[in-house]
């Protein structure tokens, strides 16, 4: 199981439920410090949240472990521009996060 921190639709109740027919449970709220969210990356259809570094910034979010298979339904859902990348959030806990790809 893998920690991925959300902090954008993937909180979302009925998203969570139509991507894996559940709700998710989440281990808890955290932030991740230096961080700001944008909503400035476009791809193809429109403009995308995007997590930005910014000291003093702070993103709020939950927690979440997923499986293997869970990550790679969520990988498709975030599509080819977002990755996976491991960061420190607050609570002291490493998390996978979804950043914009880098070109």
């Amino acid at each position: 199981m893998k920690h991925v921190f959300a902090y954008g639709t993937l909180q979302v109740p009925s998203v969570q439920k139509e991507l894996l027919g559940r709700s998710f449970n989440s281990l808890g709220v955290t932030t991740l410090k230096d961080f700001v969210v944008m909503d400035d990356y476009f791809v193809e259809d429109g403009y995308y949240p995007r997590l930005v570094p910014m000291k003093g910034g702070v993103v709020y979010g939950n927690v979440y472990a997923m499986s293997d298979k869970d990550i790679s339904v969520l990988d498709e859902y975030e599509t080819d521009a977002y990755e996976l990348k491991q960061v420190s959030a607050s609570c002291g806990m490493s998390v996978y996060v979804y950043f914009p790809k880098e070109a």
